[in-house]
């Protein structure tokens, strides 16, 4: 990769979108585990269509202090995108710190709990704009499966309506067992973009992988809740579970998030 072309996409990645700014913003916590079937009622789906729902982004921490590259980036983003008071605005999906953490409780009843597992469990800050604007966040945890992927796949996403809403598209893959025939291609992963340490590195991307390992079954949980920021939803399935809880981003000027509820 030349040094112009990493300049240009530290550039891009340092140019906040618009929409970012102008929607309310929130602090998301999210639980995904799984739980006992008690009615053993519930089939596989034979043929699920399992994607990453697009655009995606990924909880990462923010960037460190920049670097040489980063500060010649940064000039090269228009001044009315530079000029911006960004200060007052934390990096769209970085995660939270532990102490912010507000479901470690219900994770530690939930992996206590006969036939319970907690397969995932992250928090992040972002702002919620309209369905069109809002990216869906990636969701990955449980057992390794390949390269890339693991036993709980998929994605979700908090927009804004004229009611908060929560929107789930997470699949949970069985491997199939010894001399067990896998009948359900996986997705491939999706690609992470580099940090914007490793593209000042010059780091190349890794190559995309074309296809996803073979499960011998799936559960997939798709649904929407609409959200009462502060209070716990959850999304129900018979093996599968989702706790979580959104609350406004609290800031010097606005201490208790008045802002967001409005």
């Amino acid at each position: 990769m030349s040094a112009l072309a990493r300049l240009a996409i530290l550039a891009l990645a340092l140019a906040a979108p618009l929409w970012a700014e102008e929607a309310p913003w929130y602090q998301v916590e999210v639980i995904a585990f799984l739980q006992p079937d008690l009615s053993g009622r519930e089939g596989h789906p034979p043929a699920p269509r399992l994607d990453y729902p697009e655009p995606l982004r990924f909880v990462v921490p923010p960037p460190a202090a920049p670097g040489r590259d980063a500060r010649l980036a940064a000039l090269m983003v228009p001044a009315h995108l530079r000029d911006r008071d960004a200060a007052a605005l934390p990096e769209p999906f970085s995660p939270l710190p532990g102490e912010a953490w507000q479901l470690r409780p219900a994770a530690a009843r939930l992996a206590r709990a006969d036939g319970f597992r907690v397969l995932f469990h992250a928090a992040w800050v972002q702002p919620a704009a309209g369905k069109k604007s809002t990216p869906w966040v990636h969701v990955s945890g449980g057992s390794p499966l390949a390269e890339g992927v693991r036993e709980l796949e998929g994605a979700l996403r908090i927009w804004q309506g004229r009611f908060l809403h929560l929107e789930a598209r997470l699949w949970r893959a069985e491997p199939p067992a010894p001399g067990e025939e896998g009948r359900v291609a996986l997705p491939p992963p999706p690609r992470r973009p580099l940090s914007a340490e490793l593209i000042q590195l010059g780091v190349e991307p890794p190559p995309t992988v074309a296809t996803g390992p073979l499960a011998a079954r799936v559960d997939l949980l798709a649904q929407s809740r609409t959200v009462s920021p502060g209070r716990l939803v959850y999304l129900d399935h018979p093996r599968l579970g989702v706790l979580a809880l959104v609350t406004p981003l609290a800031s010097e000027g606005d201490p208790q998030g008045e802002t967001a509820r409005q």
